[in-house]
């Protein structure tokens, strides 16, 4: 899980759908598996079976970077209100391994990124109000 820089929300459908074609390929590329993935304007969830031979750092460090580079270009009129300078991920990312839980709650909860059922809280940071997550 990462977000964008300054938790803007930033990704639009359009973008949502180029990021999950970029991560679809970027993983094949890089022999990553991916289970799930989930987005909303804000953050992405990544739900990904990576081989022991990858250190997670790397694989992060190439999706968030080559993905970042490439929304830029493709998308720069529609970010510039958001991004006055080449950036879109925050530094960081939260990963968890997969344990205790089983494998079809996660692969649920990611593909559930996005699917607001009870409002949509970038409209309300927008509108001047504070928005809180249940």
């Amino acid at each position: 899980v990462w977000i964008t820089k300054y938790r803007r929300c930033a990704l639009s459908l359009p973008i949502q759908k180029r990021l999950e074609m970029l991560f679809k390929g970027i993983c094949k590329e890089l022999n990553v598996r991916v289970i799930g993935i989930g987005m909303e304007e804000d953050h992405v969830h990544l739900y990904l079976t990576i081989p022991p031979v990858q250190p997670l750092p790397y694989v992060v460090q190439i999706l968030k970077g080559r993905t970042a580079k490439i929304i830029r270009k493709e998308f720069a009129k529609e970010l510039r209100p958001f991004y006055w300078k080449p950036v879109l991920w925050a530094v960081g990312y939260f990963v968890a391994t997969v344990g205790e839980i089983n494998h079809e709650t996660i692969k649920n909860y990611v593909e559930q990124q996005g699917k607001k059922d009870i409002e949509d809280e970038c409209s309300e940071m927008e509108g001047g109000g504070e928005a809180t997550r249940l």
